[in-house]
């Protein structure tokens, strides 16, 4: 009870008894009240408030990590980039490599607020990668991979706008995925022409 006070999610009054409080006072940036919520199940509404999250920040990540990541760095996020060019891969296993290039990216930016939200990161890839994993195809695991490289290319030549913009990409691709299955249907977003059309604005 006194773990679930300190996360706010219940109170307890003397002479009162102890109440569970409402969403709005709960720590959603906490791994357990994060994870408590996914495993309560998913939904279209959560879905977006996770995605509009990773907007808010990755992004941002992305171009401070264009600005302030070290040549050391770089080498780091390019040998995890070539991780993701396995047509072996497993949805486990491609779901680490995913992972591990975000939270690398967080780091990267140099900004500790940034890696502070890795709970936020894992637990949006953890869903995107358990209801619909890109190791499902040899297409849709080459899309992943170019669409990171993409990121890993801008972040090299210094370009926080287009680090930004294909950040922005590779999160809304993965949000599609989720709701095409959750729909049942393949709503896969065409990256090429998404790509070039996010660039042109």
């Amino acid at each position: 009870m006194k773990t679930l006070a300190a996360k706010r999610l219940v109170e307890a009054k003397a002479k009162v008894g102890t109440r569970v409080l409402a969403k709005s006072s709960w720590n959603f940036f906490d791994s357990d009240v994060l994870g408590w919520r996914v495993d309560t199940g998913i939904d279209y509404e959560f879905i977006e408030h996770l995605a509009e999250m990773r907007l808010a920040l990755e992004p941002a990540a992305a171009a401070a990590a264009a600005v302030r990541a070290s040549s050391d760095d770089m080498v780091a996020l390019y040998a995890i980039a070539a991780r993701f060019d396995n047509l072996a891969h497993t949805p486990e296993t491609i779901a680490k490599v995913d992972l591990d290039f975000h939270l690398a990216i967080a780091r990267m930016s140099g900004n500790p607020f940034m890696r502070s939200a890795s709970a936020l990161i894992e637990a949006a890839l953890a869903i995107s990668f358990q209801l619909s994993s890109p190791a499902a195809s040899p297409e849709t695991i080459d899309e992943v991979a170019t669409n990171h490289l993409r990121i890993v290319h801008a972040i090299a030549a210094r370009d926080a706008q287009k680090a930004t913009v294909a950040m922005r990409h590779v999160i809304e691709v993965g949000k599609s995925r989720i709701r095409g299955s959750l729909e049942g249907t393949d709503a896969g977003l065409d990256s090429q022409a998404d790509i070039r059309l996010a660039e042109q604005s």
